[in-house]
């Protein structure tokens, strides 16, 4: 199971850097009026760390803390595909052109506002989890995986606004 993580760890670290060129190379004016993508790839990369410190909490965690942690992992992995979509979303918009369409701006802004309503729930689960453990390092991560989600739903809320806002010019 591990090797599988690492792998798709590294799937999404290379696609991320193929972004990120892209959006350097292609469109340097237009990344600037993106900041949101700059704060997401921040973003990902907490949740990435904080996914790579898992496996150590799994491993000495018990009952209700066990299913807390695995929990978190799974939301954490889910956080990350979002924004990995999100990032090939707004690839293909880059490299087709279409980064100013009405169309995209709306699939775009869609996708960002699916992103806010998971965080939501997950904030949701957390506030719960956290109610649920007195061991102060499941409580931790739970604290860094609630704060990583509300930061994510903020980035994604700023990307609706600068995506509606490049629209108007």
């Amino acid at each position: 199971m591990w090797y599988i993580m690492c792998t798709m760890k590294n799937r999404i670290l290379v696609s991320l850097l193929a972004l990120s060129i892209a959006v350097c190379v292609l469109s340097p004016a237009f990344s600037q009026e993106a900041t949101h993508v700059e704060e997401m790839f921040s973003i990902r990369n907490d949740f990435v760390s904080q996914g790579n410190g898992m496996p150590d909490h799994i491993k000495k965690a018990r009952g209700t803390n066990l299913s807390t942690l695995e929990r978190l992992f799974d939301l954490n992995t889910s956080a990350l595909t979002m924004i990995e979509a999100y990032f090939r979303i707004f690839k293909i918009a880059l490299a087709t052109e279409s980064e100013d369409d009405p169309e995209t701006v709306q699939i775009l802004n869609e996708w960002l506002n699916f992103i806010r309503t998971q965080c939501r729930y997950d904030v949701e689960y957390f506030d719960a989890a956290m109610k649920e453990t007195t061991d102060i390092a499941v409580m931790d991560q739970v604290n860094i995986a609630k704060l990583n989600s509300e930061k994510l739903a903020e980035i994604a809320l700023k990307g609706v606004r600068e995506n509606k806002s490049r629209l108007r010019k």
